[in-house]
């Protein structure tokens, strides 16, 4: 064993080594000498695929890896001898892997029967559920938004190669359009279909929630927690919007509460969840950077203040959790191959919002930081503010010292902000407030945690008149909801203009629209726009209208502020007579006018 140990160290050693080689030769090589090696390897001597821009997005990355893999040489070369006992344990590991896998799968799902057995909560949990269903299913048909519609129209109508490959936007979640592909497939293109998988996604936040927070907290919070989840506004306007954010929270809750798990346990079968999860969380959205660095510095944290179960011997927990790393590094290469090709490496790293959010100074990044993390909470409590202040001042209460003496993990709240802000401060980028939702159970769950330690400890409330209390609570929040769903002056979405307008002109059009003629309507509103002129059939190629065969635009106004000039877009408003306009088509702040187009270009 020792000598094969050795032929393996020195194979290491050896791979490492041709990885810094080729890096620094790619590195140091012109595009064009790369080019031809690379043209002479494929069948017809022209790799089409590689171009300068990809090679030039790609040298940072491969820098990056050659930095990695000396480092790893050198590692590996100076430490000889415990290099070569990692190899000895990682090699019991795989011999031993089928048959420990096996047993541990057996582990996990005997456990989880028991643990669904032990108080009947699940029936709590699924008549939160089908409370959930009904207070979102009402909003399910709600007119469709920008970057819904863009997501469809863009992606999704592109085919599943465009799906899995195109990233010029970051409105393309992916693993989320995968879904949604999937579901219009099925089902047709109706709004309540492309939000189906965020439905999904967020009523099984709920029993997803419950499980992270019963194992970290106690059953009252979990109750309690599940309970805001099913009924607050922010959750019933996330998972009733076809876009990757409940997704991503429902995958980070999950990412915590099998980090819990393997807190508890040494399970090889947990350690392939928590794998799986944190990859489909990349592919989901890339912001799962911030959820899956949390959750990994909690478990080195946890690592290095021994603060895990028995059954791991120190180095071992140490080399699993590095290897799961490895392997979502790998994972996420593999996944987003397709992007890497089409596409290139730098719109995964440097997305749109990314560009958009920098900070060049630091006072400009915390007056933003300040900003935002305000519109955030509020956000969050948005239709509840009366409850604003008790969850931030029940927050604070799980923070408390004693509170926290009686449970043997590290705080995560406070790893998880640590983690967030330094992140955020490195690029200097505060997200928009979307970007954070996959916080917002976390939060909730540790101010349910503090509300019912004043409710226990201080306050020293029986655990039956406590869980007849959460009941309570509950039950005026569903009134709550109830109210808020139906007040008149609440904006479940941030629209402009009258939110059917839209497909009421679309509608209006389909009857008249012929084929000289084209629509137009402001940038924002333009994929929805599109997504409707597709629903009634109603050629996209209408939508824009940049050629010479279009006579006539159709110019389409939502709100009393709007006008012809602001709405029509370079390439048409110089083609364009706007004194000769004509409204044909007025209902409230809908306006639809005619305008006739007087300049052609040469062809």
């Amino acid at each position: 064993m020792s000598k094969k140990v050795s032929l393996v160290l020195n194979g290491l050693r050896l791979l490492f080594s041709v990885i810094t080689l080729f890096t620094v030769s790619y590195s140091i090589s012109p595009f064009a000498n790369i080019k031809s090696f690379l043209d002479a390897l494929t069948p017809d001597n022209n790799l089409e695929a590689f171009t300068l821009t990809l090679y030039q997005d790609s040298l940072p990355y491969i820098i990056g890896i050659g930095v990695f893999s000396l480092l790893i040489f050198i590692l590996l070369t100076l430490f000889s001898k415990k290099s070569h006992e990692a190899i000895w344990l990682f090699s019991k590991y795989i011999a031993s892997f089928p048959h420990r896998l096996k047993i541990d799968t057996k582990r996990f799902w005997a456990s989880a029967r028991k643990y669904i057995n032990q108080d009947r909560d699940w029936v709590v949990v699924l008549i939160l559920m089908l409370l959930a269903t009904l207070l979102r299913i009402d909003f399910l048909d709600k007119p469709m938004t920008h970057d819904e519609a863009y997501t469809y129209i863009t992606f999704v109508l592109g085919g599943f190669e465009t799906v899995i490959s195109d990233y010029h936007l970051p409105n393309n979640h992916i693993l989320y359009s995968i879904f949604v592909y999937i579901s219009v497939h099925l089902l047709g293109n109706a709004p309540w279909v492309l939000r189906l998988p965020a439905l999904l996604a967020g009523l099984l936040l709920i029993p997803g929630s419950y499980l992270a927070t019963r194992q970290y907290f106690n059953r009252e919070t979990a109750l309690l927690t599940s309970g805001i989840i099913t009924l607050s506004p922010v959750f019933i306007l996330y998972s009733t919007s076809a876009r990757g954010y409940p997704q991503l929270a429902l995958l980070s809750i999950l990412l915590w509460f099998f980090a819990i798990l393997l807190l508890k346990h040494k399970n090889i079968f947990i350690w392939i969840l928590f794998i799986i999860t944190a990859a489909t969380g990349f592919y989901t959205i890339p912001v799962m950077v911030y959820p899956y660095t949390a959750t990994m510095a909690w478990l080195f944290l946890s690592w290095l203040f021994n603060r895990y179960s028995d059954e791991y011997e120190k180095k071992e927990f140490f080399l699993l959790l590095f290897f799961s790393g490895v392997l979502v590094v790998f994972l996420f290469g593999i996944l987003y191959l397709p992007v890497f090709i089409k596409t290139g490496i730098e719109p995964v790293f440097h997305s749109a919002p990314t560009k958009y959010n920098h900070e060049p100074t630091l006072g400009l990044f915390r007056e933003s930081l300040l900003t935002r993390t305000r519109k955030t909470w509020e956000e969050w409590h948005q239709g509840m503010p009366a409850l604003a202040w008790i969850t931030l001042t029940s927050l604070l209460v799980s923070f408390l010292p004693r509170h926290l003496r009686k449970k043997k993990y590290i705080n995560y709240f406070l790893v998880s902000i640590l983690i967030i802000f330094t992140i955020t401060f490195m690029q200097q980028i505060v997200g928009w407030k979307r970007i954070w939702f996959f916080f917002s159970p976390v939060y909730f769950s540790f101010a349910a945690a503090g509300f019912i330690y004043l409710l226990k400890n201080i306050l020293k409330i029986k655990q039956s008149l406590l869980l007849a209390l959460i009941a309570f609570l509950l039950f005026l929040s569903t009134i709550n909801a109830g109210l808020w769903m139906h007040d008149p002056g609440q904006e479940m979405r941030e629209l402009r203009g009258e939110p059917a307008a839209i497909e009421y002109a679309i509608d209006h059009l389909s009857t008249i629209i012929e084929p000289h003629t084209a629509i137009v309507t402001s940038a924002d509103e333009t994929p929805a726009m599109q997504y409707y002129a597709y629903t009634y059939g109603i050629p996209l190629s209408q939508t824009h209208p940049a050629d010479n065969k279009f006579k006539i635009l159709y110019v389409v106004l939502t709100s009393h502020d709007a006008t012809i000039e602001d709405t029509l877009r370079s390439g048409t408003k110089d083609r364009a007579d706007v004194n000769a306009s004509e409204l044909i088509y007025h209902d409230g702040d809908l306006k639809i006018y005619q305008v006739p187009i007087v300049v052609f270009y040469e062809e």
